[in-house]
């Protein structure tokens, strides 16, 4: 998740009382403390996708005066701290108010960047005061020095590690979780590799000009479903500014994947979704773009 500025000048979350929406239903992962409840939700129904490049707007609320932390876990593996704004700042809030994440007067959005996968909300309650985790900018599940925590593929239990590590055993705590699915991806209109083709996939950044062996293929994300085999240079530009340029090797069995990010990154995305999509499900000329980027069918 990416947070966006729309205009300069002085950002604040302000108390927002608003209804309390349907997609309250989309709340896992739930625990009260004595008398004090957390909720947290967003701003789509339960069961609702977001796509890559979505605003998401969150919403929370205390049942009594509290502490409050939103932290995020998004698709990329990066832990974000979404409220208070800093570390430093103002984490109380008043019982009975909802609050808007980020409030109608706000001159940022969040959005979502992807790549595809399951993105997690997290809410943190207490009456009395904690210190605010030390999480300027994205922390990613790898980083264990910053975080002390170790990563072993579950995201739920990580979760619950870092809820262990950073915050008191006296609270209360809501979850919310939702899907980020991909856009729709660019394909050249037609192919001439027929026979044993392979499937090359450009991840980000968005809207990156890509070239294979000095011809322009179009715009990442970007998938191939049909190229030939062997070895291609593949250059990235973001504006006069080159991203990535390297060689591939395109085999028929496995995607290959340009993804110019750090590798952590890259292991996380191949761990949480990469692994289990099933690239062959659909044929190149069927335009559901919807069904297209299910997941792995089930049986």
């Amino acid at each position: 998740m990416k947070r966006t500025t729309i205009l300069s000048g002085v950002l604040a979350l302000m108390l927002t009382a608003i209804g309390i929406q349907s997609a309250l239903a989309q709340s896992t992962m739930r625990r009260a403390y004595d008398d004090l409840e957390v909720d947290i939700w967003t701003d789509r129904d339960d069961g609702s996708n977001y796509y890559e490049g979505d605003d998401i707007y969150i919403y929370f609320r205390a049942s009594h005066d509290a502490y409050v932390v939103v932290y995020d876990l998004d698709t990329r593996g990066n832990i974000n701290l979404i409220f208070p704004e800093e570390p430093g700042d103002n984490n109380y809030v008043e019982g009975g108010e909802v609050y808007m994440i980020p409030n109608p007067n706000a001159d940022y959005t969040y959005t979502l960047e992807g790549p595809p996968g399951d993105e997690y909300l997290q809410v943190i309650a207490s009456r009395n005061y904690f210190p605010v985790p030390e999480w300027r900018g994205p922390v990613n599940v790898y980083d264990k020095e910053r975080l002390g925590v170790e990563f072993d593929g579950d995201n739920q239990e990580f979760i619950a590690s870092v809820n262990f590590k950073f915050f008191p055993q006296n609270s209360a705590y809501d979850q919310v979780s939702f899907y980020v699915a991909p856009s729709s991806y660019y394909e050249p209109e037609k192919s001439d590799c027929y026979g044993d083709c392979g499937q090359v996939y450009i991840d980000y950044p968005n809207g990156c000009e890509v070239y294979v062996d000095g011809v322009f293929y179009g715009y990442a994300p970007l998938y191939v479903p049909h190229a030939y085999l062997g070895r291609h240079r593949v250059t990235v530009y973001w504006g006069t500014s080159i991203v990535y340029n390297d060689w591939i090797v395109i085999s028929r069995w496995d995607p290959f994947f340009v993804y110019p990010r750090p590798i952590w990154v890259y292991d996380y995305c191949w761990t949480h979704w990469y692994r289990d999509y099933h690239w062959g499900y659909y044929s190149y000329y069927d335009h559901d773009w919807d069904r297209r980027w299910d997941r792995y069918p089930s049986d």
